[in-house]
């Protein structure tokens, strides 16, 4: 009943201000790894900009696509029964400008006040943070090479 309610909601409260300490976002994600709730830190480390763009979308939707399996078997391994299994992993998402950023992302399920699950993600950028873009293979801040004159 209403105590369960109180201690599950005091659980919550606890990891995600312990999340809020070491890393730079934290997110809530629903039972589909979507995102509810507040997404103003992880908007801003991504650059995208107005963070109720991103209420809705999955996580996975930033994750570099090389590190898409990796990150839904992270996810998803868990034994769906279990509350207590929280999880550390690395991978890469993509910014608005096409930088990859290297994250550590750490993933703590837990039971929401109507029982659905719910998940609560840190995500702490780590190593040489946006050293690629993509498409071109050259670091931010790199001098590209000049190109010859036609003759």
């Amino acid at each position: 009943g209403e105590v369960k309610e109180r201690s599950t909601h005091g659980q919550r409260s606890a990891v995600a201000s312990l999340l809020n300490m070491v890393c730079d976002a934290v997110v809530e994600l629903d039972d589909e790894f979507r995102m509810v709730g507040d997404c103003l830190a992880l908007s801003n480390a991504l650059f995208h900009g107005q963070a109720r763009g991103l209420l809705g979308k999955p996580l996975k939707q930033f994750v570099v696509g090389a590190d898409q399996l990796f990150y839904e078997e992270n996810m998803t391994s868990q034994d769906e029964s279990s509350t207590d299994a929280a999880k550390m992993f690395h991978v890469r998402l993509c910014d608005a400008w096409g930088n990859l950023v290297p994250m550590e992302l750490f993933h703590v399920p837990f039971r929401g006040l109507g029982g659905e699950m719910r998940h609560l993600v840190g995500l702490k950028e780590h190593g040489d943070a946006r050293t690629e873009v993509p498409e071109t293979g050259h670091s931010p801040g790199e001098s590209f090479p000049s190109m010859p004159l036609a003759p």
